[in-house]
């Protein structure tokens, strides 16, 4: 680690990986504040979209199938010199780039991890190109490209540059995964050349029923920046530009895989760049491509300064929520800074931040308890009002009543957003899912994830917002079972199990205990450093419960004759919890 690897660039400061050219493939996560999520390895390769996998830019694939598909699905770049032999081509990060030419290539992060760059120098060209990625909550993802004579000379270059493979709307996960020839098959991708704007829907939803089912969204794409650039919407035009054949640029292509190309000539004096934005995204309804159609024929002077300050703006939420959870920080040591950012971030990203600090909206606190138990909200109703309350009296309130269930959900409540359920493409029996937004578009308080997680990042947040350690703990309890067990995940609307799935060899019903001392007494210990005495206070009070999952330890015999056969699943009882939850 290198002081010279820092540097600070329009407001954000970057750390470089110099000579990458030289190290063996890595994978890495972009973190936005907003619903995106993105998977890209240290040569480009990548998966995107937002919320979960079943919302996604580019196909969801497991780690090694995402590098297998690099030039496939995701970006390609394609540039031919003028002036030198039909040969001369040259395709950033590639493999075979390395063989023709010098090149020296460098990838930059920002201190929030919200935005990656890549740079590939051409030593016998004298030309730089990089391009980036950054998100905007409107626009979705922003990829950035700039090309820049380094060189002495004059020079002149054709480019193919673009997005490949995108997934159209109405495409899930399991359709992309499992009849993804089919789903091309119903592919209608259309350009509209006026306004530069090209959509990719489907001519149906993909279905085996013969009914008719309308496809009512699209993964919508369009580039500012290279006005004179034509756009091709099939990867053929890459193939033409590689034999140096002209290609055609129809405004329709169906029944095959959805890209974004541009084709340009440019001409670079020495010191002189370019720059040009793509810009896509998913689940866009027709009134949303309207909407941007009018704006990209209208004011696209407006969209770019809106497209060159996405990176800036989703740094400084980010910075926001990590300033809320203490993860900034100022040492001798810069890299010292960069380690705790990004465990603080990671640690809320799976625990959540609160909205408000100490601060909740009584409104949702009581939507909170009517989901939780209907019987109770009427009489949690007549104490609380929409308006916004700090947390200790929200819980004084609730107390007051002398009802145990009203004390249980009041410390069971918690103002927390930005969590999400993990996982990534190199553990995908571990589905993500981001929901950080209600339907009108305001922070969606909510947290979930799995018991170990919830917990662990929990201890950390404790240290910065110690008010909330006894709903920790209380959390904790009454999602323990009477056994003194933990089910596998849990989350705001409360615990969820697994169920047997005889016909698929990965289900399996997990009941845990080797969590269970360490993490509560951490939690208590905070308690008591903190609060002293409170926690023997809360020895006799009987408002607390215990989670009713429907396992069944088997009989210590049994156990010894088959130790892989510990628990059973009361089918039973699962019905019997069912309908108490449909009750209440």
């Amino acid at each position: 680690m290198h002081d010279d690897a820092f540097s600070d660039e329009d407001t954000q400061r970057f750390y470089t990986i110099a000579d990458a050219e030289t190290m063996n493939e890595f994978f890495m996560s972009l973190v936005s504040s907003g619903n995106h999520w993105m998977f890209i390895s240290s040569r480009g390769a990548l998966t995107a979209g937002r919320i979960a996998a079943d919302h996604a830019l580019f196909p969801y694939e497991t780690v090694d199938k995402i590098m297998a598909g690099r030039g496939q699905n995701g970006t390609r770049t394609l540039l031919r010199l003028h002036g030198r032999d039909k040969g001369s081509l040259w395709e950033p990060y590639a493999d075979w780039s390395q063989s023709l030419w010098r090149i020296r290539r460098s990838i930059s992060k920002n201190f929030t991890g919200s935005t990656l760059r890549f740079v590939e120098d051409n030593l016998d060209w004298g030309v730089r190109f990089s391009w980036s990625w950054s998100f905007s909550h409107r626009r979705g993802f922003v990829r950035t490209a700039r090309l820049k004579n380094i060189g002495a000379d004059t020079l002149q270059i054709d480019l193919a540059d673009g997005l490949l493979n995108l997934m159209n709307g109405g495409v899930s996960r399991r359709v992309q995964a499992e009849l993804s020839c089919l789903s091309d098959a119903y592919k209608d991708n259309v350009y509209d050349e006026r306004s530069g704007l090209a959509a990719y829907g489907l001519a149906s939803l993909v279905s085996d029923k013969a009914e008719p089912r309308e496809a009512l969204s699209a993964t919508l794409a369009w580039q500012l920046g290279l006005d004179e650039a034509r756009v091709s919407l099939t990867r053929a035009s890459m193939e033409n530009f590689l034999r140096g054949e002209d290609c055609a640029f129809p405004a329709r292509r169906t029944g095959m895989k959805s890209d974004f190309i541009l084709h340009a000539s440019l001409t670079l004096e020495p010191g002189e760049s370019r720059l040009w934005h793509i810009v896509a995204d998913v689940d866009q309804d027709q009134r949303a491509a309207s909407l941007l159609r009018a704006e990209l024929q209208s004011d696209r002077a407006t969209l770019a300064r809106e497209l060159s300050d996405t990176g800036r703006v989703m740094n400084d939420e980010l910075l926001a929520i990590l300033g809320a959870a203490d993860g900034l920080s100022r040492g001798a040591l810069a890299m010292h800074e960069w380690h705790h950012a990004a465990n603080t971030l990671f640690n809320v990203m799976r625990g959540g931040v609160p909205e408000r600090g100490m601060r909740i909206r009584g409104g949702d606190a009581l939507r909170f308890i009517g989901a939780r138990n209907k019987a109770a909200l009427p009489a949690a109703a007549a104490l609380l009002s929409d308006r916004e309350l700090s947390h200790a009296r929200f819980v004084e309130l609730l107390s007051s009543s002398g009802d145990p269930v009203l004390v249980r959900l009041a410390r069971e409540y918690l103002p927390f957003t930005f969590s999400r359920r993990h996982g990534d493409p190199s553990r995908p029996w571990n589905e993500f899912s981001i929901r950080i937004q209600d339907a009108d578009g305001s922070p969606l308080v909510h947290y979930q994830g799995n018991w170990r997680d919830i917990f662990q990042n929990w201890e950390a947040l404790g240290l910065s917002y110690p008010a909330y350690l006894e709903s920790f703990l209380s959390i904790f309890l009454n999602a323990t079972t009477l056994d003194g067990y933990n089910p596998y995940r849990i989350s705001q609307d409360g615990i969820d199990w697994e169920r047997p799935e005889p016909e698929n060899p990965w289900s399996n019903i997990g009941y845990w205990n080797d969590h269970q001392i360490i993490y509560f007494q951490k939690l208590a210990e905070a308690l008591e450093a903190r609060y002293p005495g409170r926690l023997a206070a809360l020895l006799d009070r009987r408002d607390y419960s215990w989670a009713d999952v429907p396992y069944r330890i088997a009989p210590y015999a049994e156990i010894c004759a088959n130790p892989r056969a510990t628990i059973r699943f009361d089918a039973e009882l699962d019905e019997r919890v069912n309908a108490r939850v449909a009750r209440l």
